[in-house]
């Protein structure tokens, strides 16, 4: 029982650890991603 506790906690650790590890990629890229489709709209404002 405390087994299937125990791993299931670990498990839970590894899920966060990974959520984190994206969240901070994700961080890094949006402002690229933010800057890239702010020119785009501008361009795309510009020819409409």
């Amino acid at each position: 029982m405390s087994t299937r506790i125990h791993s299931e906690r670990s498990l839970l650790l590894q899920t966060q650890a990974t959520a984190v590890r994206a969240h901070a990629l994700v961080a890094q890229k949006l402002p690229v991603a933010l800057t890239l489709s702010a020119i785009i709209l501008s361009i795309v404002g510009v020819k409409l």
